[in-house]
């Protein structure tokens, strides 16, 4: 196998392995507006579920930052509708 071949077959298996890694470009922390809009809910229930520690939020100066995980976690924990 000539040194061309090799470039080539390492080239190909990069590419390859490259197009098959999903990349998650969401936010990781979201302020209040953006949770609000992304989970659905009013800020007073957000508040609460913080309140309660149901949902996790990080403090940048007076800001809450609402942490996406946390927010697709409990969305998740929520029963489905029509779940049996």
């Amino acid at each position: 196998m000539s040194t061309i071949d090799i470039d080539r077959a390492v080239t190909e298996a990069v590419e390859k392995a490259l197009a098959e890694l999903v990349v998650d470009r969401r936010p990781v922390a979201l302020d209040l507006a953006a949770a609000m809009q992304y989970s659905g809910m009013s800020k007073t229930a957000l508040n609460q579920l913080l309140r309660e520690e149901k949902i996790v939020a990080r403090k940048f100066g007076t800001k809450n930052l609402f942490l996406r995980e946390s927010l697709d976690r409990y969305l998740s924990s929520l029963p489905a509708w029509g779940s049996r």
